[in-house]
């Protein structure tokens, strides 16, 4: 385990429960106790005392101590499948197992996909036992507007999920013709999508981080090739490692390849700087085999390079740049240069190799200069305070 992971169990889940037995004055495991303090937490996390996170630690925690304490050993494994909230009526619970029915005789969606959405409805059911709604016939416009609300409080990440879901129960209601009141105006509004800036490597952090290379070590100049395709072509970490022998075109100067994400072939030019890095890394670094691709892994078998993610992570770590950063930052930092630099959004499309000019939004996002022609400057507003002036 990580040590995150550790930290989170010890605070979650193991810090809890010796405070539950420490106030108990319990000295001795006691697995009925557990199974008490757990209904106690299901409770706190119905009523929105505490989060699913702190709920679904002292789940996991209390299947650990079984397990060591019959075994005397930690076996780690998906555990907790149950119910995260348990549906006390047996309306709800018969309406949601023919909701689950219907599904599953569809076929048109994974039996993974389907146990989401009844996890999600049965957050729905509890919360309309919770507040009087007996049945489905009493609800009411208002009260499907607070159920939102409330939910978005508390996972405000998975409201669009949670109202698609919706959407659907309502349509299964109406076709399996079960008793309810129209409450589909409410879900006719989409939630506002989540808009995240992503972290860039601009370059000061990309020759930070290509600096604490070994280009001496033959792991290290196939590091450092990779790392400098990323920083000045800005290609998916995925197109990187497909790259092969034959896509590198050392007359013309140019590297020709077939996009993973979208399928498109794409061909860049091969800048100096880029291809004395990958000749070093093939000729002086490389180990023998007959691999096509250019990037192998230098432990047998020796074959493609499954990822770069390792790589990056193995430099990012001890550099200077932004800790949430990733492999993808690069291509955000090429896309940023050449948009503050100018060059047209037709243009920073071919050589991304986007489709689509929609595509190109999220690099406007990090560009400063195309940011600040966005702002509105303050002529014509009156202001009282100094400061403004």
């Amino acid at each position: 385990l990580a040590k995150g992971s550790i930290v989170h169990y010890r605070c979650q889940g193991i810090y809890p429960y010796r405070e539950y037995y420490y106030k108990a004055d319990m000295k001795f495991y006691d697995r009925k106790f557990n199974e008490e303090i757990i209904s106690e937490t299901e409770s706190k996390y119905a009523r929105g005392l505490i989060s699913p996170v702190r709920m679904w630690a002292t789940r996991k925690v209390a299947t650990l101590l079984d397990g060591f304490n019959e075994t005397g050993e930690i076996i780690l494994k998906r555990i907790c499948r149950g119910p995260k909230v348990k549906i006390n009526s047996t309306y709800y619970s018969d309406i949601l197992q023919r909701f689950k029915e219907a599904e599953l005789n569809l076929g048109l969606r994974t039996e993974a996909t389907i146990v989401v959405e009844t996890i999600l409805l049965r957050h729905f059911f509890v919360w309309l036992e919770n507040n009087g709604y007996s049945t489905l016939i009493k609800i009411d416009l208002k009260g499907i507007n607070q159920y939102l609300i409330h939910f978005s409080i508390k996972q405000q990440s998975s409201i669009g999920r949670m109202t698609g879901v919706l959407r659907k129960f309502h349509a299964f209601l109406r076709q399996y013709e079960i008793s309810t009141t129209d409450f589909s105006p409410a879900l006719i509004a989409s939630h506002s999508k989540r808009r995240k800036l992503r972290p860039v490597i601009l370059n000061d952090g990309a020759e930070n981080i290509l600096s604490l290379i070994n280009t001496t070590h033959s792991i290290g100049k196939r590091d450092y090739a990779i790392l400098m395709i990323a920083k000045n072509l800005g290609m998916r970490s995925g197109d990187i490692i497909n790259l092969k022998l034959n896509d590198v075109n050392w007359h013309t100067h140019e590297i020709t390849f077939r996009q993973n994400k979208t399928g498109t072939g794409t061909t860049l030019p091969l800048t100096p700087i880029v291809g004395n890095a990958i000749a070093d890394y093939i000729m002086n670094g490389r180990p023998k085999t007959e691999a096509e691709h250019i990037f192998v892994r230098h432990i047998v078998p020796v074959k493609k390079l499954d990822n770069t993610g390792n790589i990056f992570r193995r430099y990012a770590s001890t550099s200077q740049i932004e800790k949430w950063a990733g492999f993808h930052s690069f291509r955000r930092g090429v896309a940023s240069r050449m948009l503050n630099g100018g060059v047209s959004p037709d243009t920073v499309k071919d050589i991304l190799g986007q489709t689509k000019i929609d595509s190109l939004k999220p690099y406007y996002r990090i560009s400063d200069i195309r940011l600040k022609s966005c702002a509105l400057t303050l002529d014509g507003i009156e202001t009282s305070q100094e400061e403004l002036l």
